[in-house]
């Protein structure tokens, strides 16, 4: 999701924004991989969960 927005913002925003954007964005993908790969039980994270 963040990339998403990071993208749709790509023509409105300065350099610096963009890359923290991005940052942010594998940041979170990793974070969503560490939680579904610790097994918490019904707790998944998934791009479906965006909406």
């Amino acid at each position: 999701m963040v990339q998403d927005v990071a993208y749709a913002l790509a023509n409105r925003v300065d350099n610096t924004t963009l890359t923290e954007l991005m940052l942010t964005s594998r940041k979170l993908e990793r974070l969503s991989e560490r939680v579904n790969a610790a097994n918490l039980g019904t707790v998944r994270i998934s791009h479906d969960d965006d909406s």
